[in-house]
């Protein structure tokens, strides 16, 4: 996008010189690569992250598009009172707009990137909290265990029925079914998304259905597992691909061959209690 912006800019310099626009003029054209970054963003998004673009993350990414050129926007007329301020000089009106033209883009980049490194590290900072926040359990001591045997078998050491216990990067951690929402494959293991975000496991999709099944969890495409008791709307014929809505807003695809068996899953899911 950087180098959209760049391209766009050093195009309008040269349509100002070429053919003698008036700064405003050339400013407008400028003014079109950013609007260009709205759109951009969440296809660049969805192609770095490999899910499909479906409405609750388009609506999401493009909320952080539209603000990002927002504050780029503002940290440019914020920058103006500034460099009036320090000039050495007066400035006349007509080499002010002109100064302003030819420095503008650069300054509502900065603002653009400056939102989106906030973004980033809070989103980091959140995720690092979650991650390590997360009710850790201990492992058993006694090695002789036949489950402390399989280094790839979580502990099972559970008082909690509803609960499951996964293995993370970080340890064994204990989660409760209901704070589950639904997983896809993120190798070598898997990324489970719940109430408190997405929690990166070792277990691979297979793996964590086979481990969630009894708890009402069922595969609703190749690469999506989602809990039932979770689902809020399905969307779609049952003879076609088709949608499924979570309560969290998520909007997940249901492939054709598993809508029967998604069908089932919902009218046998369990009734899971609150932690």
């Amino acid at each position: 996008m950087l180098a959209l912006f760049t391209a766009t800019h050093q195009w309008a310099d040269l349509l100002s010189t070429g053919k003698q626009l008036s700064w405003m003029q050339a400013f407008a054209w400028q003014g079109v690569s950013w609007l260009l970054l709205i759109p951009a963003t969440p296809v660049l998004y969805a192609l770095v992250r490999r899910f499909p673009l479906d409405r609750a993350h388009l609506h999401r990414v493009l909320g952080h598009a539209a603000a990002s050129v927002v504050f780029g926007t503002l940290f440019l007329l914020v920058s103006i009172p500034i460099r009036v301020a320090f000039h050495p000089s007066p400035i006349r009106w007509s080499l002010f707009g002109q100064a302003f033209y030819k420095s503008a883009p650069q300054v509502v980049g900065l603002g653009v990137l400056a939102y989106w490194a906030v973004v980033l590290l809070a989103s980091l900072a959140e995720t690092r909290r979650r991650l390590y926040g997360t009710h850790a359990v201990p492992r058993p001591e006694d090695s002789t265990s036949p489950v402390a045997s399989e280094p790839s078998a979580p502990e099972i050491r559970q008082r909690d029925p509803d609960s499951v216990v996964l293995t993370t990067p970080i340890g064994v951690v204990q989660l409760h079914i209901k704070e589950a929402g639904w997983a896809e494959p993120a190798p070598p293991g898997a990324r489970l998304h719940t109430d408190r975000g997405p929690v990166l496991v070792r277990h691979s999709l297979s793996a964590l259905e086979e481990m969630l099944t009894p708890y009402g969890f069922v595969r609703v495409h190749r690469g999506y597992l989602v809990n039932t008791t979770r689902v809020r709307e399905v969307i779609g014929a049952a003879s076609r691909d088709g949608t499924l809505r979570l309560d969290t807003g998520d909007s997940l695809p249901i492939s054709r061959r598993r809508r029967a068996h998604l069908d089932q899953a919902l009218r046998d899911r369990p009734v899971v209690h609150s932690p």
